[in-house]
């Protein structure tokens, strides 16, 4: 089983407490839109992430955990597919 990082355990401090007064960030109503298929559905929810209350801890998470697939902090972590390259 894989450590949780002191990142992790930072955002998930801060879910908790924005929890307990009743602020939810946007991304926990439909947490799957954060890692849908669609590039453009995952752009529209990497757009909600602005002004986030757990933005900071969730980007630090994103680059300690080095997610390969979603939206974390505003910023999607799933690559894009290479364009092949023709040598003439």
């Amino acid at each position: 089983m894989k450590a949780i990082t002191p990142a992790e355990e930072r955002l998930a401090a801060k879910l908790a407490n924005l929890v307990e007064i009743g602020v939810l960030p946007v991304c926990s109503a439909d947490p799957d839109r954060w890692f849908a298929e669609s590039v453009d559905d995952r752009r529209k929810a990497a757009a909600e992430c602005t002004g986030c209350p757990a933005l900071t801890e969730c980007e630090a998470t994103a680059l300690a955990i080095k997610p390969r697939f979603g939206v974390w902090a505003g910023r999607d972590w799933t690559p894009r597919p290479r364009k092949a390259v023709i040598d003439d």
